[in-house]
C-alpha cells in the first residue's frame, strides 16, 4: 500500500488578515517560515520525492524540507489553490474585506458560474483537483505534496465520492470544507492502492514552534 503525505501551506500574509493581489504570489509571514521550518525538522522518514503548487506560499512551504532531504520540488500544475474571485477586481484587499463576495457566491451556489477573468468556477476547479487525483497513483510511494487547504479539502470529498455539479452538491461541499480541521502546515496521510485511497488527519507531528533565535531554514 502506498503512502502520500498532503501538506497546506505554512501561514500566508491572506491568513494573517493583510492585503494580498496576486493569488499566486502571496508570500509566507514569519510564523509561515518558522512553521514550514518546524515540520521539515519533525520528519522521521526520507520523503521519495517533493511536489508543490506553483504558487510561492506551497514552494516556500515545501524548501525547508527539500533542503533538508537534498531533493528538488517538483510542481504539479492543477495543484493551485481554488480562485473565486477576479483577480484583479479584488487586488490590495483582506481576506475580510473580501468576505461578502465570497459569501454571495457561495449562496448563488452555481457549480459553473465563473466570477471573471482569472477565476475558476466550482466545476472547474473540482476537474482540476479530480486530474490530479488520477496521477497520484503514479507518485511514488512516500512522497510529499504540499498544496493548498480548499485544494486538499475538494481532494478528500471526491475520495468519498461525493458529487460536484449541483447547487446541492456544492453546498454541501462548502459546509464540509468549512468544518474539516485544516490549520496551516497541517497534513494528511493518502493510503492506498489500485485508485482506491484512505485518508486521515497526520496529527503526531509535534506543534511547538522555533524558540527566538533558533536557526531556521532559509528560503531562497
Amino acid at each position: 500500500m502506498k503512502t502520500i503525505t498532503l501538506v497546506r501551506h505554512g501561514e500566508s500574509e491572506a491568513n494573517a488578515g493583510l492585503p494580498s493581489s496576486d493569488p499566486a504570489l502571496i508570500p509566507l509571514t514569519a510564523t509561515g517560515i518558522a512553521q514550514a521550518a518546524h515540520w521539515a525538522r519533525s520528519m522521521d522518514w526520507r520523503p521519495a520525492q517533493i511536489f508543490s503548487s506553483s504558487y510561492q506560499r506551497a514552494q516556500h512551504t515545501a524548501a525547508p524540507c527539500a533542503a533538508r532531504w537534498q531533493l528538488p520540488i517538483e510542481t504539479i500544475a492543477n495543484l493551485h489553490e481554488f480562485v473565486t474571485l477576479p483577480p484583479d477586481e479584488v487586488a490590495g484587499t483582506t481576506n475580510l474585506e473580501r468576505k461578502p463576495l465570497i459569501d454571495a457566491y457561495w449562496a448563488r451556489a452555481e457549480p459553473a458560474h465563473c466570477t471573471g477573468p482569472g477565476a475558476e468556477s466550482f466545476l472547474a476547479f473540482a476537474g482540476r483537483v479530480d486530474q490530479v487525483r488520477a496521477r497520484l497513483e503514479a507518485l511514488p510511494d512516500r512522497s510529499v505534496v504540499f498544496g493548498h487547504g480548499m485544494w486538499l479539502a475538494m481532494l478528500v470529498w471526491r475520495c468519498m465520492g461525493f458529487p460536484v455539479d449541483s447547487t446541492r452538491a456544492m453546498q454541501a461541499f462548502r459546509a464540509f470544507q468549512l468544518g474539516l480541521p485544516m490549520p496551516n502546515c497541517c497534513s494528511y496521510a493518502l493510503h492506498g492502492e489500485d485508485g482506491h485511497w484512505a485518508i486521515r488527519f497526520a496529527a503526531a507531528l509535534p506543534r511547538a514552534l522555533p524558540t527566538p533565535g533558533e536557526q531556521a531554514v532559509q528560503i531562497q
